[in-house]
C-alpha cells in the first residue's frame, strides 16, 4: 500500500501536488493548467519511447492485465445502465423540463464545493479515495467518475468550467437534460479508464489525475458531430473551420501530447473524446429515427 501525504491535497496552490508520492524516494510536482487545452491534472510523462520492436513481446507479456479487470467492468455498467437510471431521476424535476439548460448550475456547483472540499483536513480521506484518480492501490472504481469532479487549482476550475459552460447549454436543449448527463458523465468514467488503460500499458510509476476536461472532451465530441459546421471561438477569437477542425485540432493535439513530455493526461483527453464521437453518433442516430417515425404518421 502506498502512503499519500497530506500536503498533496492542499489544493489551490501552484505547489499543491509536491510530493513523495511513487515507489521513487525523489519528489515530483503535478504542475497547475495556464491555458484552455490544458485541462486535466497529470505529472509525469508517458513512455511509448522506451517500447522498442524487440521488446514489445516481453512488454507485453509482463503487463498487469488483471488491474483493469474491475475498471473495465466499472465503465461497461457506468455507461451501460445511466441512459436508463437518469430519465427517471432527472426527467419529472419541472424546473427542467421548462429549461433543460438547468441541469449544468448543479454540475458547477458540485464541482466548486469538491474544490472548497480539499480545503478542510476532515474531508481528506474521503476525496482521497472518491475523488482522485490514482493507479494504485487501494483503488476504488468511483474515483474514476469522483475525479472528474476535483481539480487542482482556481485557474484549472475555472478553464474547466468556462469550456464546459461554453457547450453545455446547447447540448442539454438538443439532447435533453437527462441525455446530457449521461454523456457527461460517461465520457468522464470513460477518459478515467483510457487514463488507466494507457498507464497500465506504459509500466508508469504512481501518477495522479483530476480534472473534467475528460467530460468536457466528451461534450466537444458530441457538439462536433452533431454541429460540425457551428461556429466555434477560442477565448472569443474565431475557429477556422468551424467545431468539427476545433474538435480535429484538438485530438491531434492529445495524440501528439502522448509521445512528448507533458503534465497532461493526454490518454484520459483522448478516451473522452473517442466516448463523445460515440454518444454523438448515437445521439444523431436516434434523430434519424424519430425523423422516420414522423415520415410515417
Amino acid at each position: 500500500m502506498i502512503s499519500i501525504p497530506r500536503t498533496l491535497f492542499s489544493i489551490g496552490s501552484r505547489n499543491a501536488f509536491s510530493s513523495n508520492v511513487g515507489l521513487k524516494a525523489r519528489p515530483v510536482k503535478l504542475f497547475s493548467p495556464t491555458s484552455l487545452l490544458q485541462l486535466r491534472g497529470y505529472r509525469p510523462p508517458p513512455r511509448f519511447h522506451q517500447f522498442q520492436p524487440r521488446n514489445l513481446r516481453h512488454r507485453f507479456n509482463n503487463i498487469r492485465w488483471g488491474e483493469l479487470v474491475y475498471p473495465a467492468l466499472f465503465t461497461g455498467a457506468f455507461c451501460a445502465i445511466t441512459p436508463y437510471i437518469l430519465p427517471y431521476i432527472v426527467d419529472s424535476i419541472p424546473a427542467l423540463k421548462r429549461n433543460p439548460s438547468l441541469v449544468t448550475i448543479p454540475i458547477i456547483g458540485i464541482n466548486v464545493g469538491i474544490f472548497f472540499a480539499h480545503r478542510s483536513p476532515r474531508l481528506l480521506p474521503l476525496l482521497r479515495k472518491y475523488f482522485l484518480l490514482v493507479n494504485a492501490r487501494p483503488f476504488s472504481v468511483w474515483s474514476m467518475l469522483g475525479s472528474g469532479f476535483s481539480h487542482q487549482s482556481f485557474t484549472h476550475l475555472f478553464f474547466n468550467m468556462f469550456c464546459f459552460q461554453s457547450f453545455a447549454p446547447a447540448l442539454c436543449g438538443v439532447l435533453g437534460p437527462s441525455t446530457f448527463l449521461s454523456v457527461y458523465l460517461g465520457s468522464i468514467v470513460c477518459s478515467s479508464f483510457a487514463s488507466l488503460a494507457f498507464r497500465t500499458i506504459s509500466s508508469s510509476s504512481v501518477i495522479l489525475s483530476l480534472g473534467a476536461s475528460g467530460g468536457i472532451f466528451g461534450i466537444l465530441g458530441v457538439f462536433s458531430y452533431l454541429f460540425p459546421n457551428a461556429g466555434v471561438a477560442l477565448f472569443f477569437i474565431p475557429v477556422p473551420g468551424g467545431a468539427w477542425m476545433l474538435f480535429l485540432a484538438s485530438f491531434a493535439f492529445n495524440v501528439a501530447g502522448l509521445f512528448y513530455r507533458g503534465p497532461f493526461d493526454f490518454a484520459a483527453h483522448i478516451g473522452g473524446s473517442v466516448a463523445g464521437i460515440y454518444y454523438g453518433w448515437r445521439a444523431n442516430e436516434e434523430r434519424k429515427k424519430r425523423r422516420r417515425r414522423r415520415i410515417v404518421f
